[in-house]
């Protein structure tokens, strides 16, 4: 069986994904942008995710998002840089909790959509908002092999 360029270059991207995740690709020094606070056993409203607009480059808070571009905190803040974007569709969420989300969909890649599953975790008060602010995803490789859990990612928490 022959592998098409495309899914090729798929793989290539969730492997070199994989590895960012596993902490290869976030620097120690990735901190937060914005001053958050950790919420209080009294808050009661559900957290939401900040997704990025990337026709227009604004941020906007969802709940259960069947698509949304999460956006790695530590990338420079003075442009959107595509490479720092989780683009995400199709998501189905199991789980939209005060302290977890748990959801399974696909996950875009420079040679097309692959299957993921997704972890929003850390929930905080950031800009008002509570907002979970760290991300984890375990992606299936073209040899249909999942990559495992990588390491957290902290994500944009403002919108």
């Amino acid at each position: 069986m022959r592998i098409n360029d495309r899914m090729a270059r798929g793989c290539v991207g969730a492997v070199l994904l994989a590895g960012m995740l596993a902490g290869n690709g976030v620097p120690a020094s990735a901190t937060n942008r914005v001053p958050d606070q950790a919420r209080s056993s009294a808050t009661s409203s559900v957290p939401r995710g900040v997704c990025l607009n990337t026709s227009s480059g604004n941020f906007a808070y969802r709940t259960t998002p069947r698509h949304c571009n999460f956006y790695d905190a530590g990338a420079p803040g003075s442009r959107i840089i595509k490479s720092a974007i989780l683009a995400t569709s199709g998501v189905k969420w199991n789980h939209w909790g005060t302290k977890t989300a748990f959801g399974a969909g696909r996950y875009r890649e420079s040679g097309g959509w692959l299957r993921m599953r997704v972890r929003l975790d850390r929930p905080r008060v950031a800009c008002g908002q509570d907002v979970f602010t760290r991300i984890r995803m375990d992606i299936k490789t073209c040899g249909g092999d999942w990559t495992g859990w990588g390491a957290p990612m902290a994500i944009e928490r403002c919108a």
